[in-house]
């Protein structure tokens, strides 16, 4: 695939993210055997069903969360997306931001694996 076809696939994965309609296009979107690689230097092979569990996670712990790609950037079969996101903690009751960088990985159509880059979250 193209790195503009790689871009388009991660836009919709972020889309599908915001949108809270993000269990419907996991199948179509991220590899069985995904592979996150943690920024603690660990890797985690959890594949599709653990991620398939994180979603609906996220979604009841912040049901007002808002989750926008700022830039996609591509190059081969990797995607860098500078991401920010916007949420009310549910212990305090404050709006929250974060932003980072995921690259992402896709391969024959799908994220096989990512690298996630937060900085900490802060009020807005």
């Amino acid at each position: 695939m193209s790195a503009e076809e790689n871009k388009a696939v991660i836009k919709r994965h972020v889309e599908e993210w915001r949108s809270k309609n993000e269990t419907g296009a996991i199948d179509e979107l991220v590899a069985r055997n995904l592979v996150t690689h943690g920024s603690d230097g660990r890797d985690s092979p959890h594949g599709i069903e653990e991620f398939k569990q994180y979603f609906p996670q996220q979604l009841k712990e912040f049901p007002d969360r808002d989750y926008t790609a700022i830039k996609l950037i591509a190059e081969g079969d990797e995607v860098a997306a500078f991401l920010e996101y916007h949420y009310t903690d549910p212990k305090t009751g404050k709006r929250m931001r974060s932003n980072g960088v995921n690259i992402y990985r896709v391969t024959n159509g799908k994220i096989s694996e990512f690298w996630p880059i937060w900085r900490p979250e802060e009020p807005v």
